[in-house]
């Protein structure tokens, strides 16, 4: 058996850094989120990853890494999951290599997965190091390549879960239903995000009728007619 190990240097001024700029995402927890990362100082890669960030109340993380100077590797998952919770998600994830040559053809690939224990959503030999570093097809400029991801994820569904301990305000503790409070629009539960109302007196999160309007002009519930100036701000007198 041969076991390889690779490590950088953190002191190493040309190890590749890797940057993330939010392009969308969903309000609250969110149902999704669009994203492009750029890696530079490419040829130097051993492994990067992006900060994580949340995505219908779980952890998400995406490494980028060099696959034995053969591939460049892809890997989405979610992290610090309990191991004791009996839980799945669906979730489907885009990820394109973008080309900086306009006759040249991006690069996409396509997971999908139920989630559970297993926590990874994908993990592939993304492109080749050769076709990676082709002059032809135009992925490298500068020594920094860039990707655009798009990952769209399902309510989780927790095994048991039908309530759950919530804290009163005389400091006892008890087992009582979740209130089930959801923008129509983007069916996350409603908690700490920013949420308005229309005159016809429907709810949503704040982003989602925003851009529903913006669409349709209209009340996604009830068709009335809505602009954005009767978008009214509320504020929930409790915590769900």
């Amino acid at each position: 058996m041969k076991i390889k190990i690779e490590v950088t240097d953190p002191n190493d001024k040309d190890k590749s850094i890797l940057k993330v700029d939010v392009l969308d995402k969903c309000c609250g927890l969110g149902s999704y989120i669009s994203f492009r990362v750029t890696v530079s100082n490419i040829d130097g890669l051993v492994a990067v990853g992006t900060p994580e960030f949340r995505l219908r109340g779980l952890r998400w993380k995406m490494s980028i890494y060099n696959d034995a100077s053969k591939w460049l590797g892809i890997l989405l998952e979610i992290i610090g999951v309990d191991v004791t919770d009996e839980f799945t998600c669906n979730a489907t994830a885009v990820v394109k290599l973008i080309s900086t040559k306009d006759d040249a053809k991006t690069i996409k690939r396509v997971f999908e997965e139920t989630l559970d224990k297993r926590n990874i959503l994908g993990e592939c030999e993304f492109v080749s190091w050769y076709d990676l570093f082709d002059d032809q097809k135009g992925f490298v400029r500068d020594n920094a390549i860039v990707l655009e991801v798009k990952i769209i994820a399902k309510q989780p569904y927790y095994a048991g879960r039908s309530g759950e301990k919530r804290q009163m305000v005389n400091g006892q503790n008890e087992d009582v239903e979740l209130l089930k409070l959801e923008c129509s629009i983007c069916m996350e539960a409603i908690r700490d995000q920013e949420i308005s109302s229309l005159p016809c007196t429907h709810m949503f999160c704040t982003k989602c009728i925003e851009d529903a309007i913006k669409a349709r002009k209209k009340c996604p519930i009830c068709n009335t007619a809505a602009e954005l100036a009767n978008l009214r701000r509320i504020r929930l007198p409790f915590a769900i």
